[in-house]
């Protein structure tokens, strides 16, 4: 499949289904199919090559034999990634999409032979699941959801296995006030459905007065007109990634949330608070009221019970 996708088209933006014949594979489908406006869709299958590997200087008096049972094996496993794909590609049509196959050959590992192909046929989306248990052409899930997070080119998002049925609240834009999260929102609300909630974060510092000590009751005073500064600043921040976020003329809700803990935690709790459809999160904010983003988007991902969009910056 060669076709393109154009920034800030959706109706043109191709995603990438990555699928191994799992039920978590086959609920990332489904909830792809449910959130992103792109309706042009690839099903990756990858299928592990030993053909090559007979081709290296063998010890031995039948080399040859050797290579043509690696070539059996090899074809046996496109085989079985063609049956595999095309069952993906099924799944795919009933999620809404114009879908076509790619039974891909693996090179160096799973999550790098995805990326490859998402680069050079212009994908912009990466669709994944996680939590996966499958033994089937050494799963897409788990492991390789993690390395397309932390290498992947395009966006990818990543459905928990325990996504089965779509939340029913808006898609959750992640604000730090980064030009990272900026790009996430605007991205995330030209590609995915439905309405959408800019949220921000602020740490509080009433919560970590030792309200024990000599004087506590003057810093209190002081911590909550603090607090007052730094909620106000957020609910700032928040309505103007709002307004980046606008596509189509589909506006966003904005809020500013009081954290006490963990971002990533703070951002979970949020989101299920809510009932959120989606997370979504840029990758390398380094400014803000929260802080880098970066880091909090792999944990985000790794513990939501609902999907997560990471998007990296602009290259």
């Amino acid at each position: 499949m060669t076709g393109s996708a154009t920034n800030g088209s959706h109706p043109e933006a191709t995603v990438l289904l990555c699928y191994d014949g799992s039920r978590e594979s086959a609920i990332a489908i489904a909830r792809a199919g449910e959130l992103l406006t792109a309706r042009r869709a690839v099903v990756a299958s990858v299928w592990e090559g030993v053909a090559m590997l007979a081709q290296a200087p063998l010890a031995g008096p039948s080399p040859g034999a050797i290579a043509d049972a690696a070539g059996m094996i090899d074809e046996n496993d496109r085989d079985r990634a063609e049956k595999r794909v095309a069952e993906g590609v099924a799944l795919a049509l009933d999620a809404g999409f114009d879908a076509s196959s790619a039974p891909l050959c693996l090179e160096r590992n799973v999550w790098w032979t995805l990326n490859q192909y998402a680069t050079k046929h212009h994908i912009e989306i990466i669709a994944v699941g996680a939590r996966g248990r499958s033994r089937v052409a050494r799963t897409l899930l788990g492991s390789t959801s993690d390395g397309l997070l932390h290498h992947a080119e395009p966006a990818v998002l990543v459905v928990p296995a325990t996504a089965t049925e779509p939340g029913d609240g808006p898609v959750m834009f992640c604000d730090d006030g980064s030009d990272n999260s900026h790009r996430a929102a605007r991205f995330g609300r030209t590609l995915l459905r439905g309405p959408g909630m800019v949220v921000s974060l602020w740490r509080s510092l009433e919560a970590n007065v030792p309200y024990m000590a000599v004087g506590a009751g003057a810093a209190a005073g002081m911590a909550q007109e603090l607090d007052r500064g730094r909620d106000e600043q957020a609910a700032e921040a928040a309505a103007r990634t709002a307004q980046v976020a606008t596509a189509d003329g589909r506006g966003c809700d904005s809020e500013s949330v009081r954290c006490d803990g963990p971002t990533w935690r703070g951002l979970l709790d949020t989101a299920n608070e809510r009932d959120a459809a989606a997370v979504v999160l840029g990758t390398r904010g380094m400014t803000g009221i929260v802080g880098a983003l970066g880091s909090v988007a792999g944990a985000v991902a790794q513990h939501s019970p609902r999907p997560v969009l990471v998007v990296p910056p602009a290259s």
